[in-house]
């Protein structure tokens, strides 16, 4: 209590210098951009592909399955539907 008493006179010595500080504001930084794990390559025929086939989506055989859509792919030599798929997240 004696010692509350003694350091009352230096509180407004205090407030004034911490009235006196510079204020550094952050600013958020991108992050950093991580290297690409697969590579995408997307082969195209010599001529359009097909108007896509209608599918029905089946039930979801697991919790927080995705459903894929089919999609035409080029073989090489012509276009092949690749059936849509559930698949694992």
């Amino acid at each position: 209590m004696k010692l509350a008493f003694q350091l009352l006179p230096l509180l407004p010595a205090a407030l004034l210098l911490g009235a006196c500080t510079e204020t550094v504001v952050y600013r958020d930084r991108p992050a950093p951009r991580r290297p690409v794990d697969e590579t995408i390559i997307v082969e195209r025929g010599p001529y359009p592909a097909p108007a896509p086939i209608v599918e029905r989506r089946p039930i979801a055989p697991f919790y927080g399955a995705v459903w894929v859509p089919g999609h035409w792919r080029w073989n090489g030599h012509r276009y092949v539907w690749a059936r849509g798929h559930y698949r694992r997240v």
